[in-house]
């Protein structure tokens, strides 16, 4: 009878069947590696429960944004807390939820996200870490979001609109690929002029040497006459280096635009950002060549020189001004009104002069004809003559005049509309972009001379289309120029966060320091740094 392979296996164990009492040394090292492990789980969790900072930063599976810095062991700060009661079977497949949940809003008061946005979307974003990533180091920017988390939406905004479509371009993959024109550039497609400009101002005319409308015109602007006009230090101020008191008045972009505050005619402390030039004014850049100024009158034998008016004035405060002036002329001891014998208490007696009985009127017919002079439109030149430009041209020459319904005989200037930001929907930094001339994404703005027309011109948008950026700002490509030279472009970056801020997306200038950005409560600095 052949032997079972049970008992070959037994063989070994003749004379001691009490083997499986005694593990064998297997089965001794399984049990000896779970202690060493069991060990090593209470002991980590003691070493947790005594030394909490160290525990969260072993846990941390990175270091905060520099910005977070001071929070990099303490968890609690911005992770919502949960207790043994949040835990459960299924709690475990919930673990993405958990870092999530953060508290941003305790220090990021911020705005609320676009009102449009469809419920879905709202939701989305209702948890800050769906966008914002920390732990990702010390030197990364929270607010530069993966294009990945705009195009989410954007490339089929309307399905993500709460009213089925929106104000700008329904597929948006990419800033390089599918970006649409700039809002106010589309709405002004083609137009010569800018429909709410309410200023008469041609950069062309002002960039031309000698700034007139054709090349060796009469009236030519040179610094000599300048000099004469309003002083040796505003001539010095607009000579260019290589030029003499005789040469023309040539101007460039900075005589006028100025991207710190310190720049000429500014009265104010220098700026640190620089991202947006300082608005062009009357005071520090027009005044020099075209002054407001009340022309002289003769009343009688008494000539009244010309003097100055404050500019920023409406024609019904102005005549007030200018009867005024006209007055103080005509009482002046020099002048046959001041020599008049006063009457009772202290009153102009027209008896003991007649010619006072005219003062009032005078008075009325040089303010009335002054102001009919400053609110006349600008002249047209003679045929085949070049124009002149005026000295303390009237304001119709450069605002726009509108009938006044409180006096029917005096009109109202328009205000200027032009904006402080032209492209409000995305942020944009001159002084980055500095290397290039103005005349590249402003074009219309150099030197040309005129023909014979009268140039007085509401301009167009003098400002470059979509394509102009996307030439740098988007992937390192070669294109070939028309004269067949080939040249690397692009490279520049191009990300969405780039140009554009979702939160207060419908009012992307303000910044940090808007009213609406303070948070609800502020905390001492004991306080701050627990992470209440």
């Amino acid at each position: 009878m052949p032997r079972s392979p049970s008992r070959d296996l037994s063989d070994p164990h003749d004379g001691g069947r009490g083997y499986f009492h005694r593990p064998g040394g297997i089965t001794r090292a399984k049990l000896a590696l779970a202690a060493v492990g069991l060990a090593l789980v209470f002991g980590w969790a003691a070493v947790d429960a005594g030394y909490p900072s160290r525990a969260a930063t072993a846990h941390s599976p990175g270091p905060l944004a520099s910005p977070h810095a001071a929070w990099d062991a303490n968890c609690a700060a911005c992770h919502v807390g949960f207790s043994v009661t949040d835990f459960g079977p299924v709690s475990v497949f919930r673990a993405g939820e958990r870092w999530h949940a953060v508290t941003c809003e305790k220090c990021h008061a911020g705005p609320a996200h676009h009102s449009t946005v469809d419920a879905e979307g709202a939701a989305f974003h209702a948890r800050c870490a769906n966008c914002h990533h920390d732990h990702d180091g010390r030197q990364n920017a929270l607010a530069r979001v993966a294009d990945a988390q705009c195009v989410r939406c954007h490339e089929n905004l309307s399905a993500h609109h709460a009213n089925g479509g929106g104000p700008v371009g329904a597929t948006v993959t990419a800033f390089s690929r599918d970006h649409p024109e700039f809002r106010l550039l589309a709405a002004h497609a083609g137009s010569p002029s800018y429909d709410k400009r309410t200023l008469k101002f041609s950069h062309a005319l002002h960039m031309t040497p000698g700034l007139t409308y054709r090349e060796g015109a009469k009236g030519t602007w040179t610094l000599e006459r300048l000099a004469e006009l309003s002083g040796e230090a505003v001539a010095k101020r607009y000579q260019m280096p290589w030029q003499s008191p005789g040469s023309p008045v040539t101007l460039d972009c900075a005589s006028c635009h100025s991207l710190d505050a310190a720049g000429p005619g500014s009265r104010s402390a220098p700026r640190t950002d620089g991202a947006y030039y300082q608005p062009v004014s009357f005071e520090a850049h027009c005044k020099t060549c075209h002054p407001v100024r009340a022309p002289a009158g003769v009343s009688g034998t008494v000539a009244v020189p010309a003097f100055d008016l404050p500019h920023g004035v409406q024609p019904s405060e102005l005549v007030e001004r200018i009867a005024g002036e006209y007055s103080r002329h005509l009482l002046d001891d020099r002048n046959r009104f001041a020599s008049t014998p006063l009457g009772p208490v202290g009153r102009f007696d027209a008896r003991s002069n007649p010619a006072l009985a005219t003062y009032k009127s005078e008075i009325q017919r040089l303010a009335a004809t002054a102001t009919s002079v400053l609110m006349a439109p600008a002249p047209s030149p003679a045929a085949n003559e070049p124009p002149v430009p005026a000295r303390g041209a009237a304001c119709a020459k450069c605002h726009d005049l509108a009938p006044s319904a409180a006096n029917a005989a005096l009109p109202t200037i328009a205000p200027v509309a032009t904006p402080a930001v032209w492209l409000s929907g995305a942020r944009f930094n001159h002084s980055t972009h500095r290397g290039v001339s103005c005349a590249s994404c402003h074009p219309g703005t150099g030197a040309a001379f005129f023909g014979t027309g009268w140039t007085a011109e509401k301009e167009p948008v003098r400002i470059a289309g979509v394509g102009s950026c996307q030439q740098c700002h988007g992937p390192l490509r070669t294109v070939t120029g028309a004269d067949g030279t080939r040249r690397e472009i692009g490279g520049a970056k191009h990300a969405c966060t780039d140009c554009h801020k979702y939160h207060n997306g419908d009012h992307p200038q303000q910044g940090r320091g808007a009213r609406d950005r303070n948070p609800g409560r502020r905390f001492d600095a004991s306080e701050f740094f627990r992470g209440p």
